[in-house]
């Protein structure tokens, strides 16, 4: 009782259970072993030779040792460790599980949680996830990290070999083009450019196509832009309503412009709703974006009032429509979204669910917004309005 170190002092070695069977031996026995003297009997009498803890349990090693001293049991070596964080991130089970029982979050495999299925769910890669524990390495020193590491290390895995694929919002600006097909038509383009391995797709040519209102609020009239994989076309006027909403632009086709001139590269889709001629109809998408579950860096493990923390507003949905090959996708899969980013399969059928799945940077990939600020996500300072 005099020790300075308080685990020391009259530690608790058994719970009593009175109205619980034991599961072997019923009710003749109704002491169950604590952690803190099972652990070290169990680990000396199985051999183990080196227990690799965090630090948090520094002042339980002396009672450790004791037991195993006090039992004449072979001592076991200790190598302490600093516990891995994530900013905006907590790791608790007792808090997570309150996430899991308040239904703030779908359940354990839920993409915002920081648990193994939730970051695969969200399209992290066990290659990324190890390579990353890796590099950390078992350093003393205390670790918060930010999350653009491993998403970035996600970023370099998944980028040489997922296929591309063009959508757009649902409220996307029509765009009229003389001189393009007045029948659906098809020519062949690289599923991804530098990966002949992916294969090739059908991109399907119309003189009617749908570019995001995002890109289209940047144009003005007279001005030459590229669309991807297809080539140049001037925005001859960008229509307006009478509030000053875009309401359609008008173009001309003029494939002999060189694309390295523009300052514009637009991904876009086939309007195909109603076309006889089409092969098949462009895919109904739910675009999906996530925020984290909590609004500080870090929160302290004394802190009682840490609910005041919590993020309620962290699911981000954005209907879209895309590339009628989308249909062809199965759940789990990768892909990328031209200029919009990274995106794992969550759910197939009529509408398709897409993750987004984070890459590390700290701004958006293109002007097509986001609901999620690439910077948050990232866990980089932001220090200007976006």
């Amino acid at each position: 009782m005099q020790s300075k170190n308080k685990c020391m002092r009259d530690p608790v070695m058994y719970r009593c259970v009175a109205d619980c069977l034991h599961h072997r031996h019923g009710d003749k026995f109704k002491a169950y072993p604590t952690y803190d003297f099972a652990c070290p009997v169990v680990d000396s009498i199985e051999g183990v030779t080196h227990a690799l803890r965090t630090n948090e349990y520094a002042d339980r090693i002396p009672q450790y040792q004791w037991v195993q001293q006090a039992a004449g049991l072979p001592p076991v070596h200790i190598y302490e460790f600093s516990r891995l964080c994530f900013v905006k991130t907590l790791l608790s089970k007792r808090k997570l599980k309150q996430f899991v029982d308040s239904g703030l979050v779908e359940g354990w495999d839920d993409p915002r949680m920081p648990t193994v299925r939730g970051i695969r769910r969200r399209g992290l890669q066990v290659e990324a996830l190890l390579e990353f524990i890796l590099e950390q390495g078992p350093s003393k020193a205390g670790n918060l990290m930010e999350w653009d590491k491993l998403w970035t290390k996600n970023k370099q895995i998944i980028d040489p070999i997922v296929p591309r694929f063009m959508a757009v919002g649902k409220d996307a600006v029509p765009v009229c083009i003389k001189g393009a097909p007045e029948t659906v038509e098809s020519k062949k383009r690289r599923m991804h450019a530098k990966n002949e391995s992916l294969g090739e797709a059908d991109l399907l040519l119309f003189n009617k196509v749908f570019i995001d209102r995002d890109d289209a609020a940047l144009c003005a009239d007279g001005e030459e832009v590229t669309l991807m994989h297809w080539g140049n076309c001037i925005f001859d006027k960008v229509v307006k309503t009478a509030s000053g909403e875009i309401s359609e632009i008008q173009a001309t086709l003029h494939l002999e412009g060189d694309f390295r001139k523009t300052k514009k590269k637009l991904h876009w889709l086939a309007n195909l709703g109603g076309v006889a001629s089409a092969p098949a109809q462009n895919t109904e998408l739910v675009l999906r974006e996530y925020d984290h579950l909590i609004t500080v860096d870090k929160i302290d493990q004394e802190e009682e009032n840490w609910e005041k923390f919590i993020n309620r507003e962290t699911r981000f949905d954005t209907p879209a429509v895309g590339d009628p090959l989308l249909k062809q996708l199965k759940e789990g899969d990768l892909l990328q979204l031209e200029r919009r980013g990274y995106f794992r399969v969550d759910k197939t059928g009529d509408q398709l669910v897409l993750i987004k799945i984070p890459d590390g940077r700290s701004k958006a990939m293109s002007a097509v917004g986001t609901k999620v600020d690439a910077a948050k996500l990232s866990g980089a300072k932001i220090t200007g309005k976006k």
